[in-house]
């Protein structure tokens, strides 16, 4: 079991809150995971494992976030956008 200050506390919350939601349970044990090698839990070792749990677990995150939101858009003047000329009246 770990304790932590409330000032560690908030440093944790604060590094957890980019997360997406569901990512944050996984963020929370990793830097319990990564805090539990430490042989005395000050400021600065808190700070370590949650900036090092957010770049792993942002970076894991990345590629499939960036996939899932990517559309091929076409060229603002690629032939797709080409204008069809009006029918003639006459």
């Amino acid at each position: 079991m770990l304790r932590l200050s409330d000032e560690q506390l908030l440093t944790v919350e604060r590094m957890a809150a980019p997360l997406q939601s569901q990512l944050r349970g996984a963020f929370l044990q990793r830097v319990a995971e990564l805090l539990s090698f430490e042989r005395e839990i000050g400021d600065g070792n808190v700070s370590l494992a949650c900036r090092v749990a957010q770049r792993e677990l942002m970076h894991a995150a990345a590629p499939a976030l960036g996939e899932e939101k990517r559309r091929p858009m076409p060229a603002k003047w690629s032939r797709a956008n080409r204008r069809r000329p009006a029918a003639e009246v006459g």
